[in-house]
């Protein structure tokens, strides 16, 4: 009795422990899974903000260039009016002699 009881016993540890082994080559599995994922996220996540760095990059560069600009134009401007104040004063100076 007692060795059919030894022999149950290391019947139902053999099975745990096959049911154990099982379970941890399932794990195994999926933690290769989960560092493949996370491997392709990491790339995506690489390309993502080189994308975002390249995209504020070129967006500081344009706006850099129109605020050049709008610096050369309001200059070109502002002389233009200066150059037509003074014919207008001279034209008002000149018509009163």
């Amino acid at each position: 009795m007692r060795a059919d009881t030894a022999t149950a016993r290391a019947d139902r540890a053999e099975t745990e422990a096959a049911s154990t082994r099982g379970q941890l080559d399932q794990v195994r599995t999926e933690r290769e899974s989960a560092r493949a994922e996370a491997l392709v996220l990491t790339g995506q996540l690489a390309t993502a903000v080189s994308e975002r760095d390249s995209s504020t990059a070129e967006t500081t560069r344009e706006r850099t260039y129109a605020e050049q600009r709008v610096t050369d134009m309001r200059a070109a401007y502002e002389q233009q009016i200066a150059l037509l104040r003074a014919d207008h004063d001279q034209l008002r100076t000149g018509g009163r002699q």
